[in-house]
């Protein structure tokens, strides 16, 4: 169910009443850093998983299984 015009504006006004005029720009630049910090790391993946799959795996001569 998409939200319409009518169901925005109330949203709107309790968000209004909730927070105050003086706290929006303030959640909204919130709102839009942590959006973008999302953004940014669906991107870059995870480095743990990263880095397993740059890395090589180890020669330790003493973890070798005989052939």
């Amino acid at each position: 169910m998409p939200l319409r015009l009518p169901d925005l504006l109330i949203l709107l006004l309790l968000v209004l009443l909730i927070f105050g005029a003086r706290r929006l720009p303030e959640i909204g630049s919130s709102v839009g850093k942590t959006i973008q910090a999302f953004r940014k790391s669906m991107r870059e993946g995870d480095p743990k998983q990263q880095a397993q799959q740059i890395a090589p795996p180890s020669q330790d001569p003493t973890t070798q299984q005989p052939q």
